[in-house]
């Protein structure tokens, strides 16, 4: 299967670092530059790819521990980021006096109806499947605002992109 003549052609067998399979894998040589393979085709998933060497077992370990490790570590300073700024410091009875009196003389029909693609600014009235009758109290960034409801504030999104 492998060719043992050190000048390797096009279609020979070789191993390979599959980017897709994450793998060292069997691949085909797709493309040549000189006597250098530069393009390959894992013979596991078909993807036809820029060539790289088989990885060492530990190398690749390493790499899967740095990018396992390092999503955990974003993603943690990313929800404590999101938690500082969204983290309301009052209690039940006074988010229900907030909204209370931030809907005194406000009907819940003078209210629109969620909808995450609007965008939404601070006072406006919006009626949420979940929640409820509620009114916007702050703008987050450009995709989210912060809506008081007579039992929670909560952020909400706003201005999704249209699929």
């Amino acid at each position: 299967m492998y060719d043992d003549n050190p000048k390797t052609k096009i279609g020979d067998v070789i191993e390979i670092s599959c980017a897709t399979c994450r793998l060292n894998l069997d691949g085909s040589v797709a493309a040549m530059v000189d006597d250098e393979v530069v393009q390959v085709t894992c013979r596991t998933c078909g993807n036809t790819q820029k060539y790289a060497p088989p990885m060492d077992d530990e190398d690749r370990r390493k790499r899967v521990m740095k990018r396992v490790v390092g999503g955990r570590e974003k993603k943690r300073v990313m929800q404590e980021k999101s938690s500082k700024e969204m983290k309301v410091a009052y209690s039940p009875n006074e988010i229900t006096a907030r909204w209370r009196q931030a809907t005194q003389g406000m009907r819940s029909a003078e209210g629109a109806i969620y909808n995450p693609k609007h965008t939404y600014q601070e006072g406006d009235a919006i009626i949420h499947p979940q929640h409820g009758f509620g009114i916007a109290t702050q703008v987050i960034h450009e995709n989210a605002v912060m809506v008081l409801f007579r039992e929670v504030e909560v952020p909400v999104e706003m201005g999704a992109a249209r699929k």
